[in-house]
């Protein structure tokens, strides 16, 4: 353990991270638990003209509130800030979990939302202070492995909630394990030589930050619609770009900001904050689209369509087991080229395969899961490192702000082009409708479709699945570029 953690003893230190290890297990699984169960709600609570909402809401939130999380516990302390998120998202889950109606439960999601800010966010921060850089690595790797196991759990466990009880049971299993989490925090968790900062908060930035980053997102969302809104997304936009400006003017002069801009003059900082902008990208696109690719493109069944990630997860926690010795001959920079390496290599694959198989996709599913660990595990906390430690929350809450805009732009990108591709699909191919193009996605939908109509609609969904896996690798190669052009330096370097 470092030395500023004399106070935190073994045993202490063990629990403390496991609780962490636990919030975000608990944020990944919230974050996907509820897809499975939308046809469910939406039965239920008769609320399919505002479904999308659901999901949106519990992202926009999360997205918004990271960096505010971080600014507030340089006032209140991380325990404490931890504690609060935690709650919020406990309550979140049981007024989602008793909804009468989607409003109240789109309300809930943003709540839970916010309070996964924290539990997702803070972490990470306080690693920075737990851990030195070559054991928060380490950490940061089991952290990640476990946080994509249970987003891809569950869906498999939403489903299983909703043939065997109800939807709302999807929001009461957070219960006993936030309840757990907090109290593994209460009692072992000891922030040592805390001293608050005193300086007025920066409410003003936190709210034009918030606005610039739900315009953003909300303007995506609608560029990644079948039929686009154009005055709408014109509108998200412009309110977009204002409230961005205002942000930057705010920021110029407050005294304790909420995002301190000297940060995007640190180029080995920010070029790292754009290899993980552009990775993550690719990362929503393997969990995204995979799935679909097996269901649509092989019609396996949804079952086995849930299974294709499993392969990415395990080569995560395999990584994390050889970690250290890959650490021992090669630099950092070279790891993340490395894991960059192979993800262009798998979308290579994939771009290039006229006929691939289900066995295909489970080993690339693996080779996306080792390049994504290889790369997240080093650059977190390569990040951390590239800035003064007085500025590590502040650092961190901005690249995961960055991370999960580049996560939400690139994959409303890949939408866009995929409807494109079937657009073009359907008015130059006879008898081919957008309504048979959404029923051949779904394994159950596409039996009873002529099987005439079927070869021809699996491969438009295979053209148009190229398509984003091709715009996805492109992404990876951007990565690949910023990082060679990473200057890697840590303070007192120069």
């Amino acid at each position: 353990m470092k030395a500023g953690n004399k106070q935190m003893n073994s045993r202490q230190m063990k629990m403390a991270g496991f609780a962490f290890l636990l919030s975000n297990v608990l944020a990944g699984l919230d974050g996907t638990i509820v897809a499975t169960a939308l046809p469910a709600i939406v039965s239920d609570l008769h609320g399919i003209a505002l479904m999308s909402w659901i999901i949106t809401a519990y992202m926009l939130f999360m997205a918004v509130s990271a960096p505010i999380w971080t600014k507030l516990s340089e006032r209140f302390g991380q325990k404490t800030i931890m504690q609060v998120g935690t709650t919020l998202f406990i309550l979140g889950s049981v007024i989602g979990g008793f909804a009468g109606n989607i409003i109240t439960l789109i309300i809930a999601r943003a709540i839970i939302g916010i309070g996964a800010g924290a539990m997702l966010q803070l972490p990470f921060v306080i690693y920075g202070s737990m851990y030195a850089p070559a054991e928060r690595r380490l950490v940061i790797g089991r952290v990640l492995a476990a946080y994509s196991m249970a987003s891809i759990v569950g869906p498999l466990l939403g489903g299983w909630f909703v043939d065997i009880a109800s939807w709302r049971a999807t929001f009461f299993i957070s219960l006993p394990i936030g309840i757990l989490m907090m109290v593994l925090v209460g009692i072992y968790f000891k922030q040592v030589d805390f001293k608050p900062n005193l300086h007025r908060i920066d409410v003003p930035g936190a709210l034009t930050l918030a606005l610039m980053v739900i315009s953003l997102m909300m303007a995506m969302q609608s560029l990644s619609q079948t039929v686009i809104a154009w005055h709408i997304l014109v509108i998200w936009f412009v309110l977009a770009l204002i409230s961005g400006i205002a942000w930057w003017q705010i920021e110029l002069h407050a005294g304790n900001p909420i995002v301190p801009l000297h940060l995007f003059k640190n180029r080995s900082f920010i070029s790292k904050v754009f290899v993980s902008f552009f990775q993550y990208g690719f990362f929503g696109f393997y969990t995204n689209y995979l799935p679909t690719w097996s269901q649509g493109v092989l019609g396996t069944t949804a079952t086995v369509a849930g299974f294709v990630l499993i392969p990415s997860s395990i080569a995560m926690i395999l990584y994390g087991r050889m970690q250290s010795r890959l650490e021992a001959r090669f630099s950092e920079q070279q790891m993340i080229r490395n894991g960059l390496l192979l993800m262009i290599f798998g979308g290579l694959v994939l771009v290039l395969t006229p006929h691939s198989t289900l066995i295909l996709l489970l080993v690339l599913a693996g080779i996306f899961g080792l390049g994504t660990a290889m790369v997240n595990n080093t650059i977190q906390v390569a990040t951390q490192e590239a800035v003064a430690p007085t500025e590590i929350g502040a650092a961190t809450a901005l690249n995961s702000l960055i991370r999960t805009l580049g996560t939400t732009m690139l994959v409303s990108t890949f939408a866009l082009a995929m409807n494109r591709v079937n657009a073009h699909g359907i008015q130059h191919t006879k008898g081919v409708t957008t309504n048979l193009m959404n029923k051949i996605t779904d394994a159950t939908a596409a039996r009873q479709l002529s099987p005439d109509i079927v070869p021809v609609l699996r491969n438009l969904l295979h053209s148009g699945l190229t398509m984003i896996a091709l715009l996805a690798t492109i992404a990876v190669i951007i990565s690949l570029v910023i990082n060679w052009k990473d200057p890697w330096q840590k303070p007192g370097q120069n």
